[in-house]
């Protein structure tokens, strides 16, 4: 809803009914205790509080997708992992990405584990 804007638009999206995600959307503002949108009759506009939940609902849809997968993945009889060592910090950029570039790969498991200072030139002639 936030990024379309208008409920007709993100219902359409979800292939959901607009009263129907509209309701879902009020039942959740009534549990939060919070008004989440801002609506007027050309659309909706988050509000301080939606702005707060947005970035976070995208953290918990991305966890849910990829603990799908791994539940799914589990299944497979063999499981393959593969470990990059990457300098310090830089397992906070590349883990995300790698994960879900082999997200189509059943039985592959990828991580990417720190190396801090010189453990990373040892590392990479290994």
């Amino acid at each position: 809803m936030a990024e379309e804007g208008r409920f007709s638009r993100a219902a359409a999206r979800l292939h959901l009914a607009a009263p129907s995600l509209s309701q879902q959307i009020r039942a959740l503002e009534r549990d939060l205790r919070v008004t989440l949108f801002h609506r007027t009759a050309r659309g909706a506009v988050l509000t301080p509080a939606g702005e707060v939940l947005l970035p976070r609902a995208r953290v918990i849809l991305a966890e849910a997708d990829r603990a799908s997968q791994d539940v799914r993945t589990a299944g497979v009889a063999r499981r393959e992992q593969v470990s990059l060592r990457v300098c310090a910090m830089a397992e906070l950029v590349v883990d995300g990405p790698l994960r879900d570039a082999v997200l189509g790969i059943p039985g592959v498991e990828v991580f990417a584990t720190p190396c801090p200072g010189d453990d990373a030139s040892a590392a990479m002639k290994v």
